[in-house]
Parts: structure tokens; sequence; C-alpha cells
């Protein structure tokens, strides 16, 4: 099913949680959460089976039937969420395949889909897109999380299929007995007994006899076939290979974001699965794990089978693609990336490490760029400010705002008159004394300049008018000015896009750009603030999701595409 956003967090953007579950109570015709999902950190380990078969004979001279044994892999179910699940949770346990992998951050560009579905009622599912066209009817009793555009779904008939977010059945209902999504793929058996694993277009990938599936996340599947394990990435291709050296040991893997390490034979191999380029490599005695990932650089700790740290912890930093150091701590926070800058927890104080693993200093009462330039205020109550790590200007400010400053623009507070002033790493002030201010955000900040707001650039240029208040609003560089009894939608030039009584922000961004809702006295309107264009307005207030919005009357609800605004269901 597609996520949901969960309205409202707080004052003008509406939270991004964890996919509910929604049911209609009969009662009173509202969305209500339903609660019996599967529980996500829950695992179950079923034994292996091997089943004797009499295969179905293949079109070839011989005509005769063999018979063979077959292995079954042990298959482990990624973050189902189905919807009822008592049928298929059955059968799974039943036949003693399904595990639940407790995996690490998914990957958006593998579960972003602009297809979803609606339940009508009577907890049948069809499937629609972003543009509102209902792309099959009510069918399925139970539905997956889209993942490479695809779904796993059953009919009332308990029979299994895949359908992709265009609607088509890539696996249609019948032809296999039991099929299972393996992340990215899709393990399925015949009514021989054969079995297989195809990617989302439905194309099949391994159909060896006496494969296993080892382990799997959204992103990869790692197999075993013979003597050989192979890691498959979300359309089926071989990111890597390599041998069976141990009849007990089991490769294990971690991932995060596009990396993904391996450790097997005493080795640590991380390659990055978006380009098939395998990052580094080196032999070790302790699997490691990996724990952040900024960009292109990450860290890695030691951890057990199961991916849990381990004590004391022993941590990587891996720069450039290169090991750059090793650390020890007691601390489960340490070490990770604040922006460029590796930052280390010990004895419960964090410090900033420069290219060698060294403590340069301390973050507390401190803000800095990197661990050449920073600023520390003392115990005079005054801001020392460090370049190449010595000191070479004092400023009379006796508090500190930032903290990491991507920018490379500090912020200090109580100045003269308590004021706030803003000074480069190098130690030149920027603009003047402020009333109040904010950090920067993408070259971008708040300053009270008299009686008024304004936004400003990274010159101290004023770049919108004056307002009562002005506040960030997560996305993109769109800010909201407040202004007599009316909110303002800013964009970074400082331009007014919008105004209305209240306004709210979609932080999901949608298939057509981000969305506002747009309180006014009598009507809210649906704002799509990339094109800077109003899509439709509604009497109700209206609830914001990231494939439509909806409009809960009580007796009925209706539900809008983004694309035109137009009305596409209702029940």
């Amino acid at each position: 099913m597609g996520k949901f956003i969960n309205y409202v967090n707080d004052e003008n953007t509406f939270d991004n949680k964890k996919e509910p579950t929604y049911i209609n109570d009969p009662e009173t015709g509202t969305l209500i959460e339903k609660k019996d999902i599967i529980d996500d950190d829950k695992t179950i380990k079923l034994p292996k089976l091997k089943i004797n078969v009499s295969k179905k004979p293949k079109k070839t001279k011989s005509n005769s039937k063999k018979t063979k044994e077959i292995k079954l892999p042990s298959i482990k179910f990624n973050k189902l969420w189905l919807i009822p699940i008592p049928v298929i949770i059955v059968i799974a346990i039943v036949i003693g395949i399904i595990s639940i992998h407790n995996n690490y951050i998914k990957n958006f560009d593998v579960l972003k889909t602009d297809a979803f579905y609606l339940e009508n009622g009577e907890g049948i599912y069809a499937l629609f897109n972003d543009a509102g066209k209902q792309l099959s009817e009510f069918e399925f009793t139970t539905v997956t999380s889209f993942n490479n555009n695809a779904s796993l779904v059953t009919n009332k008939n308990g029979e299994f299929g895949v359908i992709n977010n265009k609607g088509k059945m890539v696996v249609k209902f019948g032809k296999y007995p039991y099929v299972f999504n393996e992340g990215p793929l899709y393990f399925l058996t015949d009514y021989d007994s054969d079995y297989y694993l195809i990617n989302a277009k439905g194309k099949k990938i391994y159909d060896e006899i006496g494969f296993e599936i080892i382990n799997f996340t959204d992103n990869y599947v790692l197999l075993k076939h013979k003597d050989k394990y192979k890691l498959l990435n979300h359309n089926g291709k071989v990111i890597t290979s390599f041998k069976d050296k141990s009849s007990e040991e089991i490769p294990a893997i971690s991932d995060m974001k596009d990396f993904i390490s391996i450790y097997y034979d005493n080795q640590i191999t991380i390659y990055n699965i978006r380009t098939f380029k395998k990052i580094i490599a080196f032999k070790s005695k302790e699997r490691f794990c990996i724990t952040d990932v900024p960009d292109r650089d990450l860290i890695i700790n030691t951890c057990d089978s199961v991916g849990d740290s381990l004590m004391p912890y022993s941590y990587r930093a891996i720069v450039n693609k290169k090991v750059k150091f090793d650390l020890v701590s007691n601390d489960d926070q340490s070490p990770h990336f604040v922006g460029d800058v590796i930052v280390y927890k010990k004895n419960g104080q964090e410090y900033i490490l420069n290219n060698n693993g060294d403590s340069v200093t301390t973050t507390l009462n401190t803000t800095y760029a990197d661990y050449k330039h920073y600023a520390k205020l003392t115990n005079n109550n005054v801001i020392e400010l460090y370049i190449n790590n010595k000191v070479k200007k004092v400023i009379d400010c006796s508090g500190i705002v930032s903290s990491y400053t991507k920018d490379k623009i500090y912020l200090f507070n109580g100045c003269d008159n308590n004021e706030f002033r803003y000074y480069t790493v190098k130690g030149k002030q920027v603009g003047t004394s402020y009333q109040d201010a904010t950090v920067f955000i993408n070259g971008l900040a708040i300053v009270k300049d008299g009686d008024s707001y304004y936004l400003v650039n990274n010159k101290l240029k004023k770049l919108s008018k004056g307002y009562n208040a002005i506040t960030y609003t997560k996305i993109a560089n769109y800010y909201i000015a407040s202004d007599d009894n009316k909110k303002v939608l800013l964009d970074e030039k400082g331009k007014e896009i919008t105004s209305g009584i209240d306004i709210k922000i979609l932080e999901k961004e949608t298939s057509y750009g981000y969305m506002a809702l747009i309180t006014n006295s009598n009507s809210y309107i649906i704002y799509n603030i990339s094109k800077e264009k109003e899509i439709t307005s509604v009497i109700s207030e209206p609830a914001l999701y990231e494939h439509y919005f909806l409009v809960n009357k009580g007796s009925s609800i209706d539900y809008y595409s983004y694309k035109n605004g137009q009305r596409f269901y209702g029940r």
C-alpha cells in the first residue's frame, strides 16, 4: 500500500510517519487505524522442507517422468503489510518458509511509486494511480507495499498474483499456488513443486534446482546455489558472486542507502548496489555493519549475527574508499557524520575528529564548519574563533546559537545589548547586529530588524519585506510568514506565492510536486507549490496524503487527485 502521511503534526507541516492501515468505521463513516498488522520486530524461523515430487515431462525427445528431491529455500518476508493478514499468515506458517527481516534503511528509489490501493469499506481493494485512474477492479483481499513498482496480492479465492503500477498482472491469479516477495524480487512455486525467482517485470531470474534464498532487503537478494553465493540487485542483476568456503558459515549482510556490506570468510566487502562497484575490502576477524552513510563516505561498527552492535564498540571510518581510522568506545552513538565532519562520543562527551581520528575539540559550546574551523565559548564568556586549529580572533559575545554550519557562517548571541551577530569562518562579521536571528539553512536565514522579520541570504541581504513572523517549512527553501491576520507562503527569493488564514504543507513530495493546504474563511484550497498553482477548493477540511487528498463528510469519504483536483472515488 502507498505511504500515508498522518495529519497534522506541527504548526505548518504534515508529519511523515510509518504507514498506518486504515479501514472504514461502519458506525461513524470515518477512517480509523487498523491494528492487526504484522509486527516488524518479530522474527519467525521455521525449518527448511524437503519434498519429493514428480516433475511434469519437458518437451524433449524423452517423454518419461523424472523424480527429484526439491529443497525449498528458506524465505524471509520483508516488512509485508498485509490487509487483512490471517489467510496468508496461515499458509506461510504451514509451509514453513516465512520470516520477517528487520532491515536497515529503505531506499527511496525502489519504494517510490505512483500507484496505491483503496479499500471499498468491505475489506476489498482496488489499484489506482496518482492521476486518479482506477487500474483494477475491487478484487484484492490482501495487498503489499509496492517495491520496484510491483506488489503481491491475493484474491477472494486465496490465489496469489503480482500486479505492477500500471495495473498489469505480472503473475496472474492461479498460475502458481504460492508466491512470496523477496524484497524487490518474487519467489514462486508451480503445481509440480518446481520453484523460480522472478523480478518485478515477471522475468525469470533463477530457476535452477536447489537454489536457496539466504537473505534480502528492499534492495537486494542473496541466494546460494550449489557452492556459490550470488548477490542480486532489485532487477535480479548479479552484483557479485563468490564461492561457498564453509558448510556452516553463512554470509552476513548489512545495508544502508546505496551501500551493502558482506562479511564472509573473515573478510568485509562493501559494494555500491547502484553502480555495481566495490568500494572497499579488507580482512577482519570481526563482523562489521554499516551504521552511518551521509553521502559517499560511511561508518561501520562491529556487530553480531543479527546486526546488533557489540560492546565495546569498535568503529571504522571509511572516507574516499579508504579506512581512515579505527576507534573503540563504550558509547553507542559514536562516531557519526555531522555534515562532512565526523564527531565521536566518549564518556558522555562528544568530540570533533580530524582525518586521523584524533580528537580536536569537544562540541560543547562549540560551532564548527570542519575540524580546522570552529568557535568556542570560553569560561570568560567570550568566543574564541579558530582557524586551522589556532585562535585567530576573540569576539565579545556570550552565547553560541549555531552548531555545525554547512554554510560556513557562525551565529552568536549575547553580543552588545544582547543582540545576534553572524561571522564567517574567517572571522569577518556579516551584516549588522539583530534582535533575533536563525542559523543558515541552504543559504537562507531569518532575522529580526526593528519590529519586523526578514528572509535574508548569506550576504545578509533582505530578500523579503518585513513580517510579524517567519518560519521554515522543512521543504526545499519555502517559508511561511505571518502578516496581520493572514499567513503568506514565500519562496527562496522572498517572493509571495500565495496566502490564507492558515497554511499547512504536505512534507512528502507527490508525483506532481509539493502541496499545501490553504485555509480561507469559507473554503480550503489545495495548492501546488512547485507549480505555484491552485488545484481546487473544497468546503470541508481535507486530509492530505502522498497519493491523493480526501474529504470525510461523515456519511461518505471522497478521494481527489493532485493532478487536476477531480474526485476519482467515493464511498
